[in-house]
């Protein structure tokens, strides 16, 4: 089996309340959903297909009723916090933490890894800009580099989102994990 987390460009789409990632050359890689009815608050599963035959990541939503507050009211919590989990060793990769104290015109996102800032997805909307131009995220190494980005393109019922990674040093999959929380949370706006 080929591995998934190993390309250094991604397309996220969002159809039906799941997401479909795809390598750069449009082979299907990875498939996300949250099981349930009630979908918010529930963890999100990744496998490796649409079929559901192996699971390889798990995101553990925040505790309580802080994302209903968010994806719904807009009301922003302290703190976001979703923890990603490897089904195969059962070991927690890292979290993935939203502190933005303005959601509308900025959504930056904090990756960690043993308590550790490991990277940071740093929005690049405006005031006026954010309720036009679709949304732009760079990735940024704990040093400050740009090594990646992930954005947002404007189609017709379409909620289709890129990833590229130019340098990898940020676990890939805390960068997917981060990639599959925003489409699912963000795909209204």
């Amino acid at each position: 089996m080929v591995d998934p987390f190993d390309r250094s460009e991604y397309v996220f789409l969002k159809y039906a309340g799941a997401v479909e990632v795809f390598d750069g050359n449009g082979n299907s890689v990875l498939y996300a959903e949250r099981e349930g009815v009630n979908k918010i608050g529930k963890p999100i599963h990744v496998y490796t297909s649409k079929y559901r035959t192996k699971e390889l990541l798990t995101i553990l939503p925040p505790k309580g009723r802080k994302e209903l507050a968010y994806a719904v009211l807009g009301i922003i919590p302290q703190e976001l916090e979703y923890r990603v989990v490897d089904v195969a060793t059962g070991e927690v990769i890292g979290c993935v933490v939203q502190r933005s104290k303005q959601r509308i015109t900025k959504d930056d996102w904090i990756l960690t890894s043993g308590g550790i800032i490991v990277g940071k997805l740093k929005s690049r909307r405006y005031i006026l800009h954010s309720m036009i131009w679709p949304r732009k995220y760079e990735i940024l190494a704990p040093d400050g580099r740009v090594v990646g980005e992930f954005k947002q393109h404007r189609d017709m019922l379409n909620f289709r989102y890129t990833m590229k990674i130019i340098d990898r040093c940020i676990d890939t999959r805390l960068l997917l994990a981060v990639g599959i929380i925003i489409v699912i949370l963000k795909a209204s706006f």
